[in-house]
């Protein structure tokens, strides 16, 4: 028996190797070949509002999403905006930044306040069928007492 040639061993490793790029490049859904991104899945992008009572007065919460690029590799779609939460009592509102990520239809945040010495509070919700309501609660972080509450925010 004759041994393989090397300009057939070089032609099927050719194959081989073209027929792997065409497969990548089929199976990424971003048109940054350096930066692939997860296909899409919900969006909690755009602004939300509901009522929420983190104490014996309820606040009217505010939060306003952008998605941002996301690596194929962490498997999660990534969120940054801002929030505000409104009480009849102007002095006590409150606000600051929020991120965090989203696995399919459950969004977990994390609500950094605006201000030196504010709370910090954990969000998580659900992403209801239609797209246009979050069933979930909020719990203070860095702060004393306070108890988690649910909250339904409405896409606005």
């Amino acid at each position: 028996m004759r041994a393989p040639q090397p300009s057939a061993i070089s032609s099927s490793i050719l194959r081989v190797t073209v027929a792997a790029l065409i497969l990548s490049a089929a199976a990424c859904s971003s048109s940054d070949p350096a930066n692939p991104t997860m296909p899409t899945g919900p969006s909690f992008a755009g602004t939300w509002a509901g009522t929420v009572k983190p104490s014996a007065v309820a606040g009217n919460l505010q939060l306003t999403l952008d998605s941002l690029p996301v690596a194929v590799s962490t498997g999660a779609a990534q969120y940054s905006g801002r929030w505000t939460i409104a009480f009849p009592d102007s002095r006590d509102n409150t606000g600051g930044l929020a991120a965090g990520r989203a696995f399919a239809a459950l969004l977990t945040l994390t609500l950094q306040p605006g201000v030196t010495g504010g709370c910090t509070i954990a969000f998580s919700g659900t992403l209801d069928s239609t797209g246009t309501r979050i069933d979930g609660s909020i719990s203070p972080m860095s702060c004393d007492g306070g108890a988690s509450t649910s909250i339904t925010l409405s896409k606005q």
